[in-house]
């Protein structure tokens, strides 16, 4: 199989959901619609087994998530007539298709909704003067970056160099380790062991996350008119995630 393939049928159910978005479909269209998609999303996810468990893992969780958005955003909602960027001053509707179609690709683009009306809960740390209420508040999006656009692509150059050493050193383990050679030696290793082999995926997964995000803000940040503020951290501090729920968000 080429590699562009699974590329390629990774984002064709991404590109028909905004085409989706942009039709602004009511009942029962907009079920019909979502149906179409769940069937393209099966198709593609069948048409892209690479035979690399990690590899096909990833794929499959990527292309699901595109059919739960658009169940989100065929069944439940309107975005055109719900989300809003900060940045709008009429209402997605009543745009042309073609810069609906760019304003889809932004609202899919932001999971988080960094910069829209929907954006989750700005997290603090329980170190910030809060009132009680605001505490019990779900919490679960670092604050916003204020520093300069230069400031901003050195911090994050930093940050990809450090998290590409904590990633390259996981990888390592994981290559070497006997218990990821199979399931039965991973079983057989003693309890020390098997959480070093999880806490090495973990953070093989983790630092790798962080390293993509940081590279791709520093981009953004430098190349394009994108602000620092449109680009907070991926993960909150591990010293605020002691409860399930604050780890969890």
């Amino acid at each position: 199989m080429s590699p562009l393939l699974p590329l390629i049928f990774t984002h064709i159910p991404l590109i028909l959901l905004q085409i989706i978005i942009t039709l602004d479909l009511r009942a029962p269209w907009n079920v019909a619609a979502c149906a179409g998609m769940f069937y393209v999303c099966w198709t593609c996810i069948q048409s892209t087994k690479t035979n690399v468990l990690f590899m096909d893992y990833h794929i499959g969780m990527t292309i699901a998530g595109f059919a739960m958005d658009a169940v989100h955003m065929t069944l439940l909602v309107r975005p055109l007539r719900v989300f809003r960027h900060r940045t709008q001053t009429h209402s997605a509707d009543k745009l042309p298709w073609f810069d609906r179609f760019k304003w889809a690709s932004k609202l899919c683009g932001s999971p988080r909704g960094v910069d829209w009306n929907h954006q989750v809960s700005v997290f603090r740390s329980t170190r910030d003067a809060m009132p009680d209420k605001s505490r019990r508040q779900v919490q679960n999006l670092s604050m916003h970056p204020t520093n300069s656009r230069k400031e901003f692509v050195i911090s994050r150059l930093i940050s990809a160099a450090k998290h590409y050493l904590l990633f390259d050193l996981a990888q390592a383990y994981v290559r070497h380790a006997p218990g990821f050679k199979s399931h039965v030696a991973f079983a057989s290793q003693n309890f020390v062991r098997r959480v070093l082999s999880c806490g090495a995926t973990l953070t093989f997964q983790y630092s790798l996350c962080v390293v993509l995000h940081s590279l791709v803000a520093a981009l953004a940040v430098s190349c394009t008119s994108s602000e620092p503020s449109s680009w907070p951290n991926m993960f909150g501090k591990w010293e605020d995630a002691y409860t399930i729920r604050r780890f969890w968000g």
